[in-house]
């Protein structure tokens, strides 16, 4: 810790951690609750009266194959020993831990996020706990932000190496996912339908390529936080902004909304014994525009990055344009390929 801080800085610092502490406390018990009450296979008691039950045991309940309890667990019971060890000794506080706590902080709050967007749009139902446990993680990373005498920004200058490495990383499994996903899409839907494990692998390499999205952004926040003032208004700066934020909300849709709906259509083909060839009608036709219109946004990002200084002085608005085109050229591809492999279904 700084030795320059004021006695009424240290009482608020102190103060931080505390509140911190007793957050990480309060998820703690969310997540141990679900967790005792999933091993036991009892209801979970929902006070606003929704569905939690549904929510916990439903699909979307795991990532990578973990509960997320499990997850909660282990990330609150790191909050907590974390803010403890440096509530009782300060000298174990370095900067890099608490920027590393910041960090963690920060994916929780993305992963919430996208907890959340399932609830409301795939799900459809709330769970009052994971409202409360999302709610939780957004007051953990905005205090932990101010838990600390500063000097995050000189620490992402020292790692700035790092943080590319781990952008290029994240752009390599974003690529690799979405190619591969595009591959076993098509190789999937041959019959003209989608199983219960062809949709279990699609959700897996879905999952990759959300992590893979949450590295991009968090790396790309360390990276570019140091020069914010310089590069907020470049375009190479905001076309990446663009393809990422149409790559967030267009997977959204493909991933939590569409896929979700092809697999429940096939699903009750399959049980009532009819055939329903989900790859080929309006469900189908988005999903091969969203999936083309994503694999060439991923591809745009990497081109960007690596050329980024042969496009730093291109106009900002011919850039976006230029992006544009992209995307709706790749969409339009899309709808013709679904066309042509409808047709050859027929004959």
């Amino acid at each position: 810790m700084s030795s320059n801080l004021t006695a009424g800085s240290m009482e608020i610092i102190v103060m931080l951690k505390i509140i911190l502490i007793v957050l990480g406390l309060g998820g703690l018990g969310i997540s141990s609750y679900i967790f005792k009450k999933k091993r036991a296979k009892k209801v979970l008691a929902c006070p606003i009266g929704a569905d939690c039950d549904s929510v916990v045991h439903s699909d979307f309940s795991k990532f990578f194959g973990i509960p997320l309890e499990i997850i909660g667990l282990f990330y609150y019971s790191l909050v907590v020993v974390a803010y403890t060890s440096f509530l009782l000794l300060p000298e174990l506080a370095h900067l890099s831990l608490m920027f590393a706590l910041v960090a963690i902080g920060a994916a929780a709050l993305l992963f919430s996020a996208y907890l959340t967007f399932i609830q409301a749009f795939s799900l459809k139902q709330w769970c009052t706990w994971c409202l409360g446990s999302a709610t939780i993680s957004f007051f953990i990373f905005f205090l932990s932000l101010f838990s600390s005498d500063a000097g995050f920004l000189s620490l992402m200058e020292e790692n700035y190496e790092a943080f590319v490495s781990f952008h290029f990383l994240g752009l390599s499994l974003g690529i690799g996912g979405a190619a591969i996903a595009n591959i076993l899409f098509l190789k999937f839907l041959k019959d003209c339908q989608i199983s219960k494990f062809e949709a279990d692998v699609m959700k897996t390499l879905s999952q990759i390529m959300w992590f893979a999205l949450a590295v991009i952004i968090l790396s790309g926040i360390g990276a570019y936080a140091p020069e914010a003032g310089d590069i907020s208004s470049s375009p190479v700066f905001l076309a990446k902004f663009a393809a990422v934020l149409f790559i967030i909300i267009a997977g959204a849709i493909l991933n939590l909304i569409i896929s979700p709906k092809m697999v429940s259509k096939s699903l009750e083909g399959e049980t009532a014994g009819v055939k329903v060839k989900v790859g080929y009608g309006f469900y189908g036709k988005i999903s091969f525009a969203i999936g083309a219109a994503l694999m060439s946004s991923w591809i745009f990002i990497l081109i960007i990055e690596v050329f980024k200084e042969s496009f730093w002085n291109v106009n900002n608005l011919l850039f976006q344009g230029i992006y544009a085109v992209i995307v709706l050229a790749s969409a339009l591809a899309g709808l013709a390929y679904n066309k042509i492999l409808s047709k050859e279904q027929l004959t």
